[in-house]
């Protein structure tokens, strides 16, 4: 039978760049939290004695889905880890804007792994499962927890945190504004080590970079402080969506911004 889950957005409160490995990887500090709203999947898991995935689109951001993305990832790294067949059937719609901050793609491929590990029941507890996950994206891991979560290392130390630690009590009502298409979060990584940005005093330390790449991510937080409605802003992952906390609903108000959605921060 079918079953319905919610990918939820996720939102980056802080983002501090630690280092980087010699494997290339950078390491991160970043406080995550998941708002109330995301894209919607619609899993259907049948018998079958090879694997078959298929994917039907829908949704505002549906045409901006890749052919190979990470949802066949995932599914192709579940079956071979834990020596599983099915035929998965996919209906996604699309709500979260790609190459935005929000993990879009990632919370994705995270609620169709736990709908495989729910299905499965494997008898290898869910270690293996946040393996698959961090060979699918850094920001994989914590969209499989989808709480707030303080991200360590390359995305693999997680841990809780609550919101009173950064002295953000609720309610937390959140705005959300894409500012339009950046750079890719590996432009923005290069462009950030090339400029030697270490130490930064910014809560995300990709606001050194991201607006050179795209300028309207300053016009976006301009329209948050603006508008006198939120008790904090920032750039959420490497961009280009702000984000507002507000003890209220925020009241839109005129903008030309390409998206702006209103939600609250889940607990």
């Amino acid at each position: 039978m079918p079953r319905q889950i919610l990918a939820p957005a996720k939102i980056n409160l802080t983002l501090k760049i630690t280092g980087r490995r010699n494997d290339g990887y950078h390491t991160l500090l970043s406080h995550v939290v998941f708002a109330d709203f995301g894209d919607i999947l619609n899993i259907d898991i049948l018998p079958s004695k090879d694997p078959k995935f298929t994917l039907q689109c829908a949704g505002e951001f549906a045409k901006d889905v890749p052919k190979v993305n990470t949802l066949t990832k995932a599914f192709e790294l579940f079956c071979q880890t834990y020596n599983v067949s099915c035929e998965t059937q996919v209906k996604l719609t699309k709500n979260i804007p790609t190459c935005a901050g929000l993990g879009g793609g990632s919370s994705d491929a995270a609620a169709l792994l736990r709908a495989l590990f729910d299905h499965f029941k494997p008898a290898k507890n869910d270690d293996d499962l946040y393996n698959i996950a961090q060979k699918i994206g850094a920001d994989v891991p914590v969209c499989l927890r989808a709480k707030p979560t303080l991200m360590r290392g390359a995305g693999e130390i997680l841990e809780d945190f609550n919101m009173d630690d950064l002295n953000l009590s609720p309610p937390h009502h959140c705005v959300l504004v894409w500012a339009n298409a950046g750079a890719s979060t590996q432009e923005l990584y290069d462009a950030y080590d090339a400029g030697n940005y270490h130490a930064s005093e910014l809560d995300n330390d990709f606001m050194a970079v991201a607006p050179q790449f795209c300028p309207a991510i300053n016009e976006a937080l301009a329209y948050l402080k603006d508008s006198k409605q939120c008790y904090k802003i920032g750039l959420s992952g490497s961009g280009s969506t702000v984000f507002g906390l507000c003890r209220k609903p925020f009241e839109i108000k005129n903008h030309s911004f390409p998206w702006l959605k209103t939600c609250m921060i889940n607990p």
